[in-house]
């Protein structure tokens, strides 16, 4: 508020109506989310069955996750492709 209007209610310049409070403003409570962890590719077995899943470390270790290692690009594209032709001959 400008030093030179006052109390919006009054109009007192030194003045503003209304009784102290002890509420907290929302903007006052709201907490910046702590920062995602670093997540990388781990083979896991969940339900039975084996998978690849985005996981961060501490989440692979309780899983029993074993690190995906680095595929060259070729043969990653080529997996993607491969994945893609299965998916659309299992929706047509």
């Amino acid at each position: 508020m400008r030093g030179d209007v006052g109390c919006p209610v009054c109009g007192s310049l030194d003045f503003s109506c209304g009784m102290a409070t002890s509420t907290t403003g929302v903007d006052e409570r709201i907490e910046e989310a702590p920062a995602m962890a670093e997540v990388r590719e781990y083979h896991v077995t969940v339900n039975g069955h084996q998978t690849i899943m985005n996981l961060s470390e501490a989440d692979a270790e309780r899983l029993g996750g074993v690190p995906v290692e680095p595929e060259p690009e070729q043969k990653r594209a080529e997996a993607h492709t491969k994945v893609r032709a299965v998916r659309n001959k299992s929706e047509a």
